[in-house]
């Protein structure tokens, strides 16, 4: 499952997507083509990095990190929190989580509830009904077809898809060391409609940018989605 299908499988759907988006853009080459592909990630990149913005804001739905709302759930009749890392080696990255909705059955329609979650564990702890489930895939993996590149001190992971096409994410490591994750938006795909080559409605769209073209999409602000993450 993608990046595309955590969060797609909760949102869009529980999996790719509250971190990694609902975005159904798809690019045609790696990017940028003119850099060549690097081999693995930088050493002072490597380890374990831990999911730190506050909040997650997913349309109507707001996902609270569990590092810092651990017991918002006693105060509210519904709540839903988030845990999540990604983990980072030599060729490979990865991330992994878990998502946790918690309901006060006194305040709540339970049979509603429970069928909306029906896929998921659940269990009771005193007035509250939790479900849980987790999520994990690869984001990029060097041993594979996916391609890494490294342009102006970001990283472009360039996931190769089943459609023979790229899924690309954005990484840099900030002034403050902490670790920032770039995904295109729904605004992105705006500014790519132009470059449109192929438009699926199951499949997702395809775009074609020369390398300008993506040059200037990252500086007008392209990835718009960024997450950030701490070191352990």
């Amino acid at each position: 499952m993608k990046i595309r299908k955590l969060i797609k499988k909760i949102t869009c759907g529980f999996t790719t997507t509250i971190l990694f988006s609902c975005s159904a853009i798809h690019f045609d080459n790696a990017m940028p083509m003119e850099i060549p592909k690097i081999k693995s990630f930088n050493n002072g990149l490597i380890g374990n990095y831990y999911f730190n913005d506050s909040i997650l804001k997913l349309k109507e739905d707001i996902y609270y990190n569990a590092r810092h709302f651990n017991n918002l759930y006693t105060t509210s009749d519904s709540v839903t929190l988030i845990s999540a890392t990604i983990s980072i080696t030599q060729n490979k990255a990865y991330y992994a989580g878990n998502l946790k909705f918690y309901y006060n059955i006194n305040k709540v329609d339970t049979s509603r509830v429970i069928l909306k979650h029906n896929s998921e564990k659940k269990t009771y702890d005193n007035n509250f009904i939790i479900f849980e489930g987790s999520f994990s895939d690869t984001l990029i993996n060097l041993t594979k077809k996916d391609k890494l590149k490294l342009y102006k001190g970001k990283y472009y992971l360039n996931q190769h898809t089943d459609k023979h096409t790229w899924d690309i994410y954005q990484l840099g490591l900030r002034k403050d060391n902490l670790l920032s994750i770039g995904i295109v938006n729904r605004k992105d795909e705006e500014k790519l409609n132009k470059y449109l080559i192929n438009k699926h409605q199951v499949l997702g769209n395809t775009v074609h940018l020369s390398d300008i073209e993506f040059y200037n999409f990252i500086e007008n602000g392209g990835f718009r989605d960024r997450y950030k993450f701490k070191k352990y």
